[in-house]
């Protein structure tokens, strides 16, 4: 049995070394491009609870691979969120400019993307 248990070892470590060797799963999806905008907006007196999740994901409309995080309000009408979803950049993009469209949102300014 130790002759099988060797063999076993063998067998897994040159699996490992192979994931090392290729990268792995880890690699390829840290290639993958991703979006990441910092934003804020001006929204419209008529929002209620600005900072309220349901709100915020409302914002993407028919977006669904995609996340606003608040990082700040600044009084009742602006906010600053950070948005975060696949890439590429242009997928992005259009993200933010369906945002723009949307009748509670007067402007958005973005600050990184």
């Amino acid at each position: 049995m130790k002759a099988d248990d060797s063999r076993a070892s063998g067998a897994v470590a040159a699996a490992v070394t192979l994931l090392v060797v290729l990268g792995g799963p880890s690699t390829a999806a840290a290639q993958e491009p991703v979006c990441e905008a910092r934003l804020t907006l001006e929204l419209s007196p008529g929002v209620p609870r600005a900072s309220d999740d349901g709100f915020l994901s409302s914002l993407l409309s028919n977006h669904f691979s995609y996340r606003l995080e608040l990082l700040r309000q600044d009084g009742f009408s602006v906010i600053e969120v950070d948005l975060t979803g696949p890439g590429p950049s242009y997928r992005c993009q259009n993200v933010i400019e369906s945002m723009r469209k949307d009748a509670r949102v007067e402007s958005i300014r973005v600050a990184s993307a």
